[in-house]
């Protein structure tokens, strides 16, 4: 009797586990067409939100794109009580961190911001995005030649198109247009190769080689967005 006992609890518990979880994918899938729908923020975030709560302590699958999310949303509130969370449950979970440096970037609180790069750091020494964040908030407490070194450094470690990004802001702050023109230019070049141009990355490219004289780049990148109109940007 109490073998049976035990055997029905245990069954319950899968039960609900399994309800759980099929609730929460239904959620899911709700945001899944919310966000494609182009519906408000607060819809589509209320939808992964509660995937997140109804599926219990598997609630952590949907950490990352809730953060994700949040920050594209501009909840940065929100991304900052995930990230928290999210290192409560894994403290060497580099992503939370490199969304907190980018939130802290966002509230122009450099000092938090260089704290968490550092822990960024800690949880995955040899990820590149340290260096490009790191490169991001030296260059916003205008230490440009220490944002212009750690993109060497991550150069060195296995560059992406954000480090030689920052490397050409950094560049151009310091005046310095023809490394600036350069490194923008690898930039642009990584980017298209993987395919991954984003809105962000075509505005760095087309402004620099605007005001560099790059004529042959800026309308390349100009054609590939058209409606956008590249004089009055201001870099990112």
């Amino acid at each position: 009797l109490h073998l049976c006992d035990r055997r029905q609890r245990q069954m319950c518990i899968r039960d609900r586990v399994d309800t759980d979880i099929e609730k929460g994918l239904m959620e899911y899938y709700k945001f899944m067409l919310a966000y494609y729908a182009n519906k408000d923020s607060k819809t589509a975030l209320g939808f992964i939100d509660n995937a997140y709560k109804i599926s219990g302590e598997y609630g952590y699958l949907y950490l990352q794109n809730y953060m994700g999310m949040a920050w594209q949303y501009k909840e940065y509130d929100k991304v900052l009580e995930l990230s928290k969370i999210a290192t409560e449950l894994n403290v060497n979970d580099a992503s939370a961190y490199y969304y907190a440096v980018k939130v802290y970037i966002e509230k122009n609180d450099l000092d938090s911001a260089d704290k968490m790069c550092e822990e960024m750091r800690k949880a995955n020494p040899d990820g590149i995005d340290y260096y490009s964040t790191k490169a991001e908030v030296l260059r916003r407490q205008n230490k440009l030649d220490e944002a212009v070194e750690i993109c060497r450094k991550g150069i060195v470690a296995g560059s992406d198109s954000e480090i030689y990004r920052q490397q050409a802001i950094a560049y151009l702050l310091k005046s310095d247009k023809e490394n600036a023109l350069e490194a923008i230019k690898q930039s642009y070049e990584i980017a298209a190769q993987n395919q991954q141009l984003s809105i962000q990355t075509a505005n760095t490219v087309a402004l620099i080689c605007f005001i560099c004289d790059d004529t042959k780049t800026y309308e390349e990148v100009e054609a590939m967005f058209k409606p956008v109109s590249y004089t009055h940007l201001t870099l990112p």
